[in-house]
């Protein structure tokens, strides 16, 4: 689905796609509130977006909930 930009939402980190150990799509990841989505860049310009599935939620809000437990370690 194509992404629902939202303007004053902040990107929260990069995100590199891989095939075969090769870098093949390079994403900002906007992760939070109304900011369930990624922009993939092509050379260094946002070209088009996608909204994060319900999958891709859950499965970042795991690695957060885990780094979240991690403090201090």
């Amino acid at each position: 689905t194509p992404a629902k930009v939202v303007s004053s939402c902040q990107p929260i980190g990069r995100v590199f796609f891989q095939v075969d150990g090769e870098n093949a799509e390079e994403a900002d990841l906007f992760f939070g509130g109304a900011c369930m989505y990624y922009l993939f860049l092509e050379n260094g310009t946002y070209t088009y977006g996608n909204q994060l599935t319900e999958g891709g939620f859950g499965f970042y809000q795991k690695i957060f909930q885990q780094a979240a437990g991690q403090g201090g370690q």
